[in-house]
């Protein structure tokens, strides 16, 4: 499945199959949604989780403001930041202002990086999301995706991108290669090993992705955050 976004740009599968279920999936109004947002708020909080931040590639200005309604309504009772998708950029700044007027933090840009032909592309994003003092984070749960992200940030602080700040995000598969590329670009790996279970299938169907998985001693030798 292959979904194309206005630009007619390919989003990738993982996106193209979220977007295409909630289009199937029956509307939610806006009593509901504040009344689930209490309820969980409620459970996180009994659970003694006093802030969160929503890292959602799809967030965009409009998204923003659901959470700032929500917040200053104390549906969400949690100090919150929320990052916004690396496609909404030329929303930031009145994401940004929405974002303050709640006491938010906005966090960052959030990107889906899916192949080598965007290196260039995502690259100018890097520069911009920094220029707006956002730092940048990039889902990399996959080697590509892994390698489209670090070739980005190489080039785009290869051509004065600033005190950029980089996230990777989960770092599930990381070839002996890249340890020393993510140490070099100053990069935090924002790890996720629940994954090691719910992808379980996969990983042992791939035995020979398994020295890659998951490394976390080798990134703390690294001295990699």
């Amino acid at each position: 499945l292959v979904v194309r976004n206005g630009a007619g740009k390919p989003t990738g599968l993982v996106a193209g199959m979220e977007e295409l279920i909630t289009s199937r999936l029956p509307l939610v109004t806006a009593a509901e949604i504040e009344a689930r947002a209490r309820i969980l708020s409620r459970e996180l909080a009994a659970a003694g989780i006093t802030a969160f931040t929503d890292t959602t590639a799809r967030n965009d200005a409009g998204q923003i403001e659901l959470f700032a309604k929500l917040v200053t309504s104390r549906a969400i009772a949690q100090r919150m930041g929320a990052m916004i998708g690396g496609t909404y950029l030329d929303c930031a700044p009145k994401a940004s202002e929405i974002a303050r007027s709640a006491g938010i933090r906005l966090a960052g840009a959030k990107f889906l990086p899916y192949g080598q032909d965007e290196v260039a592309a995502l690259a100018r994003e890097i520069r911009r999301a920094n220029s707006l003092g956002l730092d940048c984070a990039f889902h990399a749960t996959e080697v590509e995706e892994l390698d489209t992200a670090l070739a980005a940030v190489e080039a785009a602080l290869g051509d004065g991108a600033g005190e950029a700040r980089i996230r990777i995000e989960h770092g599930g598969l990381i070839p002996p290669d890249d340890v020393a590329r993510i140490k070099q670009s100053g990069a935090w790996v924002v790890t996720n090993p629940g994954f090691v279970y719910y992808r379980g299938a996969k990983y042992a169907a791939e035995p020979g992705l398994l020295p890659y998985l998951y490394r976390l001693k080798t990134l703390r030798e690294a001295g990699i955050p």
